[in-house]
């Protein structure tokens, strides 16, 4: 009913949450991030497959389990619309479509395909191999921030993107445009494309290609190997004793 409301699910059966007016919250005993699977939108319901059962949400605001709390307003499921979307995925593999407009996507973990769509995006991978593109626009991208984010391949599609690839040996390509893009932790890839691209790489060996463009590449510590591409590009090496050496076209 009207007011804030708490309510309580328990592990066994089938139930259904109506909230009504007011900040309502479910607390659902025993489960974790982990071992659920969440579909829908907030205008229609939200479903939440448990473990063992499979409970419908309605006018609910927030889902609190045993390791995190999940705000359900935002949750608009893996395909937006042409507004400005907030997207959320599970600690599964997730499939996120931002299609047009301004939108914040959150993979979470999981090895999640992400694609942004037209508008002035930002992504977050989150941890294991994502594969995260820009597409139409100005957008930032940034992959997992632990130790346990893998490999990620992230395209910034046209546009002045910016790119960071955080933890894992990652693939980066800014494509067309004016692009900033760093490798941050791993030893990286780490391609411009067309446009006057700013390029930085890690601690470790990377591999970084200006593409065409008047492009600023700096290879940071590590045994890089650089190509700056066609254009007039400037180059700057960390030369540290004990931090190796680069090779540079």
């Amino acid at each position: 009913g009207d007011g804030s409301d708490t309510l309580q699910g328990g592990n066994d059966g089938d139930d259904w949450f109506f909230g009504g007016q007011g900040f309502d919250y479910v607390e659902m005993y025993g489960q974790t991030s982990s071992s659920i699977t969440l579909s829908g939108w907030s205008g229609a319901g939200i479903t939440v497959n448990a473990s063992n059962a499979t409970h419908i949400l309605y006018d609910v605001e927030e889902l609190r389990l045993a390791d995190t709390t999940i705000d359900l307003t935002q949750f608009v499921g893996p395909d937006a619309t042409a507004e400005d979307d907030i997207l959320y995925g599970t600690a599964g593999n997730d499939t996120l479509n931002g299609l047009a407009g301004d939108d914040n996507l959150y993979a979470r973990e999981g090895d999640d395909r992400v694609n942004g769509g037209d508008g002035n995006d930002m992504i977050e991978g989150g941890d294991g191999s994502d594969i995260l593109v820009g597409g139409e626009g100005n957008d930032s991208i940034r992959g997992g921030d632990s130790e346990k984010d893998l490999r990620d391949v992230i395209y910034g599609g046209n546009g002045n993107d910016d790119i960071n690839g955080g933890y894992g040996n990652d693939e980066l390509r800014g494509d067309a445009g004016n692009d900033t893009i760093a490798g941050d932790f791993g030893a990286d890839t780490v391609i411009g494309g067309a446009g006057d691209d700013l390029l930085t790489g890690s601690a470790l060996g990377d591999i970084l290609f200006g593409g065409d463009g008047d492009d600023f590449v700096n290879g940071g510590f590590g045994y890089d190997r650089v190509n700056g591409g066609a254009g007039a590009d400037e180059f700057y090496h960390i030369g540290i004793a004990n931090h190796g050496s680069d090779w540079i076209q």
